[in-house]
């Protein structure tokens, strides 16, 4: 069986490569059109090629399917996978390419390096990649902000004191979201209570001081209450540093560990840093599904992806197909 199975190989390679009509058209051009051979079957080489190739698009397969994904949050994974192609990239640079080299490492090379000015293009510094990414990372009690520290120092070589600039910036932007959806859940919580209780008007009677010493005791009380209403700002940042000092989390089931559920059952402890997960994580890191961007044919709509409405999706299809049929 195996060396019919061969044979009706090896006999495809042997026939006539049949052309489409514009391969056709071109060939009569150049030269009067005749039968031409295929290339041939693979030799070892060839398979060697092309392991090599697999082995290294496997990399850029993954991070494409990973940032993909759409029934689960792919934020927190953003920065690894950035910095995941570049480490996959920069180990071909690592390699002298010289005339003992095998063809397979030229090629690869020529390609990584293609690859190489791309990726620098979009993703060339910590100023090109999209904070919120880096939020999204310290929001993830697996890794925070220590993991942060520890990719820029382990996998992109950056300085101690870049690396401390850095951390302190993304720091401070975590304490900026929280604070500002502090002051958003407290206007909501003063609002319920408004509805709940009933606004009544009222006009505000003038206050008796009283006089002598209980009117600094009185005065003192005054003072240190509104000392603690300006140290509310202070509360929240120590939410942020409670959570950024807890124990890190080390599920045993990594790849099945759900960070939505972790922060719906430990929110209670971080409510405005879990107001702001709740946003963060529902970013997507690419709004274009693979399919489309690796395909020439059509752009696919999903209902995670598209806002359209049916009515509207199904007028620019018959928009589509009437043009079609015009031409």
């Amino acid at each position: 069986m195996a060396d019919e199975e061969d044979a009706r190989y090896r006999s495809y390679f042997d026939e006539d490569e049949e052309l489409d009509d514009e391969n056709i058209e071109a060939e009569t051009q150049v030269r009067p059109r005749q039968a031409r051979k295929r290339v041939g079957a693979p030799v070892q080489a060839d398979w060697d090629k092309a392991s090599v190739f697999v082995k290294f698009l496997k990399v850029f397969y993954d991070v494409t399917i990973s940032v993909s994904a759409q029934l689960h949050p792919t934020s927190n994974e953003a920065f690894h996978d950035i910095v995941t192609v570049k480490a996959e990239l920069d180990e071909l640079f690592h390699k002298p390419i010289d005339s003992d080299s095998s063809e397979s490492d030229k090629v690869l090379f020529g390609m990584a390096n293609k690859m190489r000015a791309k990726y620098k293009k979009y993703f060339g510094s910590l100023d090109d990649i999209n904070e919120l990414f880096f939020v999204a990372l310290v929001l993830d009690p697996r890794y925070k902000l220590k993991n942060f520290d520890y990719v820029c120092e382990t996998m992109l070589y950056i300085g101690s004191e870049e690396i401390k600039r850095r951390s302190d910036e993304v720091k401070q932007l975590v304490l900026d979201l929280c604070d500002l959806y502090a002051t958003s859940n407290s206007d909501q919580i003063a609002s319920k209570r408004k509805r709940s209780v009933g606004e009544v008007p009222s006009s505000k009677p003038t206050p008796i001081v009283p006089t002598g010493e209980l009117t600094r005791k009185r005065a003192a009380m005054l003072d240190l209450w509104n000392k603690q209403l300006e140290g509310e700002a202070v509360v929240v940042r120590r939410e942020v540093d409670r959570y950024l000092l807890d124990p890190i989390e080390k599920p045993q089931d990594n790849e099945n560990w759900k960070i939505l559920d972790w922060w719906r059952v430990n929110g209670s402890k971080y409510p405005n840093l879990q107001a702001v997960a709740r946003d963060v994580l529902a970013i997507q890191v690419s709004t274009v599904a693979s399919e489309s961007s690796f395909s020439t044919g059509k752009r696919v709509i999903d209902p995670h992806r598209s806002s359209l409405t049916p009515r509207i999706v199904g007028a620019q299809s018959a928009s589509k197909i009437g043009s079609n049929l015009m031409q």
